[in-house]
């Protein structure tokens, strides 16, 4: 809230500049008054279309909105300007993924790879749609891929321990679960996830634990 208070002072000293609107509205967005962001977004654009960021943060808030049509236009609009922008692509990607169109989605998460093979969240999401095609191999790839470039990526853990799992590695997935936990201890779904390998490898009285430690998290889970 005091970063918006002193966004707000300066856009009250300078009404025309664009910049201080894109940092309320991530603020506004960070606070999950996205309503808000696009507001701030909006605004941006009107006094500088030609900023790309501005198009590609608004997408972002509307693919949060659920707005896939609107999100899609943004991510173009701002890709007509930076045709090099590889987070466009990974937005472009998770609404075609969102839309159930994978063969669209992969081919933009790769573009961004191609322009930018360090951005962790492309690989993420290849390794996603691949666990949805059931290509567990190729997840376990892409994920590993991820935690290379961070190796305290809570959500590449969790994937590529899917991976595992269904690839009958249960030892594998127990350790990535693991990881994955300690990093992220107040995940429900993840104690869940623990609880099936754990039952897997006849370690019932942990699988009870972990299944009693995510319905404590989250009694509506099940």
């Amino acid at each position: 809230m005091e970063a918006i208070e002193e966004y707000t002072k300066a856009i009250e000293l300078e009404p025309n500049n664009d910049s201080v609107y894109i940092s309320r509205a991530i603020a506004k967005h960070d606070m999950q008054d996205l309503n808000g962001a696009i507001i701030d977004f909006t605004k941006s654009i009107e006094i500088n279309p030609f900023e790309p960021y501005a198009f590609f943060g608004r997408g972002m808030t509307k693919t949060d909105l659920g707005d896939l049509e609107g999100a899609l236009e943004d991510f173009n609009k701002g890709l007509k300007l930076n045709p090099d922008d590889a987070y466009a692509y990974i937005g472009l990607g998770i609404i075609k993924a969102e839309m159930g169109d994978f063969e669209d989605a992969t081919l933009y998460f790769n573009k961004s790879i191609e322009i930018d093979s360090e951005i962790g969240a492309a690989y993420l999401n290849l390794a996603q749609i691949k666990i949805d095609l059931g290509n567990y191999s190729g997840a376990i790839r892409d994920a590993t891929s991820a935690i290379e470039l961070d190796e305290n990526y809570t959500e590449a853990y969790f994937i590529r321990g899917l991976g595992k799992m269904m690839t009958q590695d249960y030892e594998g997935a127990l350790e990535d679960l693991n990881k994955g936990i300690e990093l992220n201890p107040d995940d429900a779904y993840a104690y869940l996830f623990r609880s099936k390998i754990k039952a897997a490898l006849n370690d019932y009285s942990g699988a009870m634990a972990d299944l009693y430690k995510a319905l404590e998290l989250d009694p509506d889970l099940m």
